[in-house]
């Protein structure tokens, strides 16, 4: 079955003319169509068609057009597959070839019936024509039997039908007498085709699809001439049917032709070019006469070429004249293209006299590809006594170098039976054998494979050897054993199983009637025993076939699981996947293109993409349900140049993107176009202005973008260098980082590097063979092993270091995976040095169907068949029943709470059935979020065409409205009660200062010259200054940290262990600014101290009044994250003990001061009482989960306004609050009453900690903060 469309006609297949690199021909070549007859079942043949320069043969469409197809050359005595192959044959005998060649075909004269049998068992059968002097190919037979027939009138191809009589191919005459039209795939589509009576035009059309409706269809058009000099035919230019013009110069006359051993003239391609619409896209230069040098091993003379020439040619002729060369013979082409900047591609090849590539060595910037080919051949000596592996190649070399004249070569070796098969691979890079077994079942049936006359040809075993083993002894892994059973004399694959891993999968095949070969089951089995099987029912209809596939498993009696496709009979594409009631169904246009994708047909959901392409505008058009509109522009060489959008009511034939490329192909800017929009939901003056930002790209010699230049002018760094194995990231000016891989040793160093060089971090991973981390250490003193199960899964870690206390830690993680899994990791429980986390339970399905977490379960619940479930019982017994929408992959339902989806897939309403809280979402055309009503408060949002935020209305009367600068940088954000504007940018498009007016105005100043290391801000606010210096660690985090507020001042100093978590903490400075822990003591000092686990076990806390406390943190035994209890060495502070206080969803349901804390089905804190139980709070929660509502006793509720999941209002009464967030930081707060107004300024620091807040009555309140944020 063949997943190939039948005519692939995307634009870079416009492009249809090609240069023969060895020889110097330019060719036509089109694709015609690909058939699998016989209902997908096979066989397979590809149809073609190219120009033929000889005028040698009508096949059909009139001399000069030929299909690609295989056939017996009967006069010379030569078989042309259509795998490009040509093989020398016996004159006076057919069957038997006569030069070297693989055994993996052999031949049966019939007289005037030729057989070719395959060693895969296909067979091909060809009829000679009436004089015999050629056989083209009339039956193709795979080796179940199917077949596809091809009829033929003498030399001319008639029609091409299967077993059933089905149609796939036939000629008919058009209304000129030198036309020829195509019927193609019973009528499908039709290629039309006309040369011209004086040879000099040649038409091909693409696909059209009423019959004779040819005329004004797009086509190639070929200019052909006869050469006086070299006396056959030359395409002088092919013009595409988007209008891209192919030109060739040709080299035809003597000096410039090349010419063959028997002095004759064989012209050559000098420049071919590709121009379309006025812009020459790609200009390409050939030498088939260089200069002879000494640069390559293989020496070669002056003018030696393709044909032989200077060369005695033997009278034993093989199917090339310089197969019959006896002393070494090569010839040199050197091919070369220019890109934007003039730079050179030279890319120069040496061939043997057998047309093997030997050296093909490549050249830009500098930078020098290298390739050496070694094949099982002897130079000295003719075709007659090579052996017919000849055109293998055993050994190929690939160097790298550069203008250093440093090297780097990769080396990997093969080695072939007779019949082609391959028996062994080695990777000397990463030091890997895989070595193949074959069954030779030639002279009678083996255990495992039914007998197979004439061929090797069937995998026996697979295997892996490390040739790095430590111990000396390569380390050999069995990865699979195959076994073969018969249907029919056609042999199936019965299991492929793999010895190491204890794994297999079993097939089944229908062994009679209509479905006869197709399979019928696939059995997945681990340890003999049986995870799943894929049972396969099959219908035919008139012109699909539909495949139904059951999944069950023994485990699961009674239970199944579906998809259903319905495939084109023709072509074997999907047009429709219904997997378990998710169904898509896809529509074609007669030539294969994709027409039409629906999801969810026939149903209230059913949403639809329509595509239609314009060849001559060289043009895709994609439409929406929502009738948006999207044009895709290509240049002659299939690049895609140009975006257009059209959105109703919004935008029309608007470019958004443009693309430019050189004449390599290499994509060197990318400019996307941006415009504001009306502001249509908050009705916001916002700015009106396009930008147009341009993205560059260099590339380095080794033809990889180096360098992404973005629109700002910063420059991405991405260099890798083949020599050295060695990958830079990063921005030019900035740190970078660095990737370097040693093959020999499997080994990856990560290095970090500051902007002047100087290292940073260092971390080295070790691999195995099959490239998992086996080893991974860091500069910090972590080393963590890896060890895998037979399934290579991670199965163990084992991390060590040096903690705080200098003593050895060593933490385990066992992970354990459920029994049914083969191909998902299904994880069943995790162990932290041999203490559970907690148990999952899968079904054969990978289905979770039990979950438990310290001794509480969670059981899901499905209907059969179904993957999703419908149904939760918490630990407490609670249900909660869901509603999984396959159509939509989500569940609608979950509980009380209920969503409903659109067209888009997005949710655009959703509402809780027990609290009424509801929300409602529209969206724009690229599913952005114009409006969200939450519990009857709406919020509004407006941006540019490609989604910047210009504008936005929210809860309380607040907005935002946004500029931005020439670069889309972010220039003013208006909040309405300031308005911070970003100054003075750095090459990195970082502010450097950022200045706030209005309510609160403040300036910012960020000074990036020390960075990494050092950062320095500065905040103005009124008459305070606060300036924060925070130094950094190599990896980043806060080392020391100086905080000044007007005289006073606040130093702190930060200390991570090994696992980069905080454990000595400092600090000294003004006592106002120095941190108070809970009860008010001041903090000078704290270490801590973690288990295994990363828990807090115990902080040692000393104070500014000499005083100090020991806090030990224990936990629950059985679940070793949840905190059991707190004990104090100083009795200023209370003991903890939340042993027993803690509900079975792991909730605590009593905190430290005996208050009683109630919880919903959710999880969701919902009442606080105290210890006598009387109410003190209770929650309300909207449908998303956020707190939407607070009510306290005597007091108006408190309630939250969120916008885009941001609280952006609190109200209480007629009292509301809004907030002003600059750079990520408050910066002003508004309290409003009907009657009043109330600002308060917040000076915040770069964490977003308020440190001085002052309200607008003149009290100001100092806060100070413990390490782990803690404030007093």
């Amino acid at each position: 079955m063949s997943d190939v469309i039948s005519y692939s006609n995307n634009y870079k297949n416009l492009v249809a003319g090609s240069v023969n690199e060895r020889n110097g021909f330019f060719d036509f070549s089109t694709g015609v169509v690909n058939i699998v007859g016989n209902h997908l079942k096979g066989p397979e043949l590809n149809i073609s068609l190219s120009f033929d320069h000889f005028k040698s043969i009508d096949m059909g469409l009139g001399e000069g057009l030929k299909f690609s197809l295989p056939f017996f050359d009967c006069t010379k005595a030569i078989l042309h597959t259509d795998q490009g192959v040509s093989v020398k044959l016996s004159d006076r005998n057919l069957a038997k070839p006569i030069e070297a060649c693989l055994s993996n075909f052999q031949i049966t004269d019939n007289g005037s019936l030729l057989l070719v049998k395959y060693h895969d068992g296909s067979v091909d059968e060809f009829k000679k024509t009436p004089k015999a002097d050629y056989a083209f190919l009339a039956k193709r037979r795979d080796s179940a039997g199917n077949a596809l027939h091809l009829d033929w009138n003498g030399t001319k191809l008639e029609r091409i039908v299967d077993d059933n009589n089905v149609e796939y191919l036939s000629i008919g005459s058009t209304s000129s007498s030198r036309g020829r039209e195509l019927t193609l795939l019973s009528g499908r589509y039709y290629l039309y085709t006309y040369i011209n009576s004086r040879f000099e035009k040649i038409e091909v059309s693409t696909p059209y699809f009423q019959q004779s409706q040819y005329r004004d269809q797009p086509k190639y058009k070929l200019s052909v001439r006869f050469s006086t000099n070299v006396k056959y035919h030359l395409i002088d230019s092919i013009t595409s049917p988007n209008g891209a013009l192919q030109s060739v110069e040709h080299g035809e006359r003597s000096g410039e032709a090349l010419n063959d051993y028997r002095g004759n003239l064989m012209a050559v391609v000098k420049q071919h070019s590709i121009e379309f619409n006025g812009k020459t896209l790609k200009r390409t230069t050939y030498d088939f006469k260089p200069s002879v040098d000494d640069s390559s091993d293989y020496q070669y003379r002056k003018d030696y070429n393709a044909y032989g020439y200077k060369a005695t040619i033997s009278n034993t002729r093989g199917s090339d004249p310089t197969y019959s060369i006896i002393k070494p013979y090569f010839y040199k082409v050197i091919v070369t293209e220019k890109d934007h900047d003039n730079n050179e591609s030279v890319v120069e090849c040496i061939y043997d006299k057998f047309h093997n590539l030997r050296e093909q060595k490549k050249t830009y910037k500098g930078c020098t590809q290298a390739e050496i080919y070694h094949y099982y051949l002897n130079d000295d000596n003719d075709i007659s006594v090579q052996e017919g592996r000849f055109k293998l190649a055993n050994k190929i070399e690939k160097t790298y170098s550069d203008r250093t004249k440093a090297t780097f070569t990769e080396t990997y070796e093969y080695d072939y039976d007779e019949f082609g098969n391959v028996l062994h691979e080695i990777d000397h890079v990463h030091n890997v054998r895989i070595d193949y077994e074959y069954y030779d079942t030639r002279a009678d049936a083996v255990e495992g494979c039914p007998k197979y006359e004439d061929f090797v040809f069937f995998l026996k075993k697979q295997s892996v050897t490390d040739l790095n083993a430590s111990d000396g002894e390569p380390n050999t892994r069995e990865v699979s054993v195959r076994k073969y059973t018969a249907i029919n004399d056609a042999i199936y694959l019965q299991s492929d199983s793999s010895p190491y891993s204890h794994t297999s999968i079993e097939f089944d095949y229908y062994p009679t009637g209509v479905h006869q070969g197709r399979l019928l089951s696939r059995q997945v089995m681990k340890n003999d025993q049986q995870c799943t099987k894929q049972a396969f029912e099959y219908q035919d209809g008139d012109s699909t076939l539909f495949v139904k596939g059951i999944t069950s498993a023994d485990s699961l009696p009674g239970e199944q699981s579906y998809i259903l496709l319905e495939l084109d009979q023709y072509t074997g594409q999907k047009l429709l996947v219904n997997d378990s009631g998710s169904i898509v169904k896809m529509e074609y246009y007669p030539d294969g293109r994709l027409k039409k994708e629906i999801s969810s047909p026939n149903s209230v959901h059913e949403c639809a993409r329509e595509y239609e392409y314009f060849d001559e505008q060289s043009m895709t058009l994609m439409r929406d349900q929502f009738n948006n509109l999207k044009r895709s522009y290509f240049d002659g060489l299939g690049n895609m140049t140009e975006i257009q959008i059209t959105v109703p009511n919004v935008v029309s034939d608007f470019v958004v993107e443009q693309r430019e490329y050189n004449s390599l192909g290499q994509k060197i800017s990318q400019t996307m176009i941006d415009i504001t929009l009306k502001a249509t939901q908050t009705g916001a003056s916002v700015q009106n202005r396009t930008w147009k930002l341009k993205t560059k790209y260099e590339y380095d010699g080794w033809m990889n973008v180096s360098r992404t230049i973005q629109p700002d002018g910063t420059v991405q760094i991405s260099d890798f260098n083949p020599i050295t194995q060695t990958t830079l990231s990063g921005f030019e000016g900035k740190g970078y980082q660095q990737t370097q891989v040693i093959s020999a040793t499997r080994k990856q160093i990560d290095k970090t590097f500051d902007k002047n060089d100087q290292l940073l971090t260092h971390s080295e991973v070790t691999f195995d063979m099959f490239e998992n981390p086996s080893v991974r250490w860091d500069s910090f003193g972590v080393t963590t092993n890896y060890h895998y199960d037979v399934l290579d899964r991670i199965a163990k870690t084992k991390t060590s270091y040096i903690d705080a206390e200098e003593k050895p830690r060593e933490v385990v993680k066992d992970i354990v995976y459920a029994p049914y899994q083969v191909g998902t990791e299904c994880v069943k429980s995790i162990a932290i040095n041999q203490a559970l986390l907690g148990e999952n339970d899968y079904d054969a399905f990978s289905r979770l169907r039990q979950q438990t977490v310290n001794n509480s379960i969670s059981t899901l619940s499905y209907l059969p068949g179904s993957m999703q479930h419908y149904q939760v019982t918490c630990p407490d017994g609670t249900v909660l029943d869901t509603d999984y929408d396959p159509e939509f992959n989500l569940y609608k339902k979950t509980g009380s709470k209920v969503q409903t989806p659109g067209l888009r897939g997005l949710i655009e309403k959703a509402h809780d059935e027990e609290t009424g809280s509801s929300v409602e979402y529209t969206h724009r055309f690229d599913g952005l979020v114009k409006s969200e009503s939450i519990d009857g408060v709406t919020n509004g949002y407006d941006y540019t065409l490609l989604g910047k935020l210009l504008a936005s209305s929210v809860a309380g009367g607040n907005c935002d409205i946004v500029t931005y600068d020439d670069f889309q940088r972010i220039a003013t954000v208006d909040d309405g009660m300031n308005v911070a504007q970003y100054l003075d940018f750095d090459a990195f498009s970082r502010p450097q200062r950022v200045e706030i007016a209005g309510v609160t105005p403040t300036t910012i100043q960020y000074d990036y010259s020390g960075l990494p290391n050092v950062m320095v801000t500065t905040t103005e606010q009124g008459q305070d200054v606060l300036q924060e210096i925070e130094h950094y660690t190599k990896d980043g985090l806060v080392e020391n940290k100086v905080t000044r507020l007007g005289s006073q001042e606040l130093v702190e100093s930060f200390e991570y262990d090994a696992m980069r978590r905080l454990v000595n903490y400092s600090a000294s400075g003004s006592s106002e600014l120095l941190p108070k822990d809970e009860i008010g003591k001041t903090i000078l000092q704290q270490h801590f101290i973690f288990d295994d686990f990363g828990n807090v076990c115990e902080v040692i806390s000393e104070m500014q009044d000499q005083t100090s406390n020991t806090s030990l943190y224990g936990y629950n035994p059985d679940y070793p994250t949840q905190l059991y209890s707190i004990e104090h060495s100083n009795p200023a502070y209370t003991n903890v003990n939340f042993e027993g206080k803690y509900n079975v969803h792991g909730a605590l349901t009593e905190d430290q001061e005996g208050r009683q804390l109630r919880y919903n089905q959710y999880g969701e804190l919902v009442r606080v009482f105290n210890a006598q139980m009387q109410e003190l709070t209770s929650y309300e929660y909207d449908v998303a989960g956020r707190m939407s509502r607070q009510n306290i006793p005597n007091q108006p509720a408190i309630e939250y306004r969120y916008a885009n999941d941001n609280l952006v209002y609190i109200q209480q009464g007629d009292l509301g609050v809004s907030h002003s967030l600059v750079d990520g930081r408050m910066v002003s707060k508004r309290f409003k009453t009907l009657n009043q107004e109330l600002i308060t300024d917040y000076l915040c620091n770069t964490s977003n900690s308020p440190l001085k807040v002052k309200r607008g009555d003149g009290s100001d309140q100092l806060y100070t903060y413990m390490p782990y944020g803690f404030r007093m």
